[in-house]
C-alpha cells in the first residue's frame, strides 16, 4: 500500500491523507478481481508481460473484429 500511495503522490503532488482519502473509497483489490473480465498478473519479466498482453489484445480483436458496430453514428 505504501508503494501505490507513494506512487500516486509523486505524479499528483497530493499528501499522504489525500491518497488515504481517496484510497479508502475505492473498491478494494479482492472486490476488483472478483468483478474484473480479465486480470493480467505483472508478476515475471517484461518479456512475459508482453506476451500475456498480446494474447488477451488478439482475443478481445477477434471478438471485437467479428461484430458489427452498433450506434447513431453508423453509416
Amino acid at each position: 500500500m505504501e508503494k501505490r500511495i507513494g506512487r500516486v503522490m509523486a505524479r499528483s503532488g497530493l499528501t499522504r491523507g489525500e491518497v488515504a482519502d481517496i484510497i479508502s473509497h475505492q473498491a478494494s483489490e479482492s472486490e476488483r478481481l472478483l468483478l474484473a473480465d480479465d486480470v493480467l498478473l505483472n508478476d515475471g519479466s517484461l518479456k512475459s508481460l508482453r506476451e500475456k498482453t498480446m494474447l488477451l489484445h488478439a482475443f478481445y480483436s477477434g471478438i471485437f473484429a467479428s461484430k458489427p458496430t452498433q450506434g447513431k453514428h453508423n453509416g
